[in-house]
């Protein structure tokens, strides 16, 4: 990763950071943070190709896409990736597939003001932080997001809701969260992996689940009017349905000696993507682990308010984390 520097000019006392959503949390006051979101069209750019060797200029000025988003193994030179993409944005499908996604997300302006103001928050708790530049990019639903700490790739086209003509081939469970407000989250989640430190060796169950629970504390102090239930990707009835039974699924974890378990296939069903945790409950959904990790680390910040976040993404011993935690669902 490249060295990044910024300087913080916000003011330091914190407000709370409400809209209509009624789950915001406490958030600083950020308004005078200033960031530069760059967002460069590159789908726009691709369709606006003619020939073959346009195609090739445009891979050659954006090497990333060729080698990183589409994930062919193809190098920007390669001419087979130019043919491919050639014949793409002249299918007739693809075309129509091309036109909704312009309707649906205008000039991006929307999602390019939610991630201005997540970096401004991310530029408050670390001064070195630099924003990014955002691509948008369109593969016929081949390809969804690339991050890292200097370029985030979109393909928008597998964002276009529930009511796209076309919508990604995925499993069912998944597909709600291809829309287009899981777009910021989810390029967020991807970024904190930068500051969320983890000991190595510690491959429990426990360390894993307070990786996850990090990482959700984490952005969700970037976009605290975001409902809980869009940035992990559960449904509204099963949020409800865990928040629930809260208690039951802890007590789960805790009678069956879980949280120490080093089994890889073990830690798969509760990390894992799947319809559903069977082990539990039948509607319990998948990936439960990770949410109950994110009420651990929740907690954890709740019962020790002098640990500050980029503390807590530095603290790498899981057990002490649920210790001070004091988790009592």
């Amino acid at each position: 990763m490249r060295n990044i520097f910024f300087i913080i000019i916000a003011y330091a006392f914190f407000v709370c950071a409400c809209n209509s959503n009624n789950e915001c949390i406490e958030a600083p006051d950020v308004s005078d943070i200033a960031v530069d979101v760059k967002v460069e069209r590159l789908e726009q750019e691709l369709y606006s190709a003619k020939t073959e060797e346009e195609i090739h200029n445009f891979l050659r000025q954006h090497p990333v896409v060729a080698e990183r988003f589409l994930m062919k193994g193809n190098h920007a030179s390669d001419p087979t990736l130019t043919r491919w993409l050639y014949d793409m944005i002249n299918n007739p499908y693809i075309d129509t597939l091309y036109q909704d996604t312009q309707e649906v997300f205008g000039d991006f302006a929307r999602i390019q003001t939610e991630f201005g103001k997540a970096f401004q928050y991310l530029k408050h708790y670390y001064s070195e932080f630099e924003p990014p530049v955002i691509n948008t990019m369109m593969t016929g639903m081949s390809a969804d997001l690339y991050v890292s700490d200097s370029l985030f790739i979109i393909g928008l086209d597998m964002f276009q809701g529930e009511d796209a003509q076309y919508r990604p081939q995925v499993y069912s469970y998944m597909l709600k969260r291809y829309q287009p407000e899981y777009i910021v989250p989810n390029a967020l989640l991807f970024l904190s992996s930068k500051w969320n430190e983890t000991e190595q060796t510690d491959n429990t169950l426990l360390a894993e689940m307070i990786y996850f629970g990090k990482s959700f504390h984490f952005v969700k102090q970037l976009i605290p009017c975001t409902a809980d239930s869009i940035l992990i990707g559960y449904s509204s009835e099963e949020m409800e349905l865990i928040e629930e039974g809260e208690e039951t699924i802890w007590k789960y974890f805790i009678d069956n000696q879980l949280l120490y378990e080093t089994s890889h296939i073990e830690k798969e069903r509760y990390l894992n993507e799947r319809p559903a945790t069977i082990e539990i409950n039948n509607k319990v959904p998948g990936r439960i682990g990770r949410w109950i990790g994110w009420q651990i680390v929740r907690s954890f910040a709740d019962n020790n308010p002098e640990v500050t976040l980029q503390e807590l993404m530095k603290m790498t011993n899981a057990e002490e984390i649920l210790r001070r935690a004091k988790y009592r669902p």
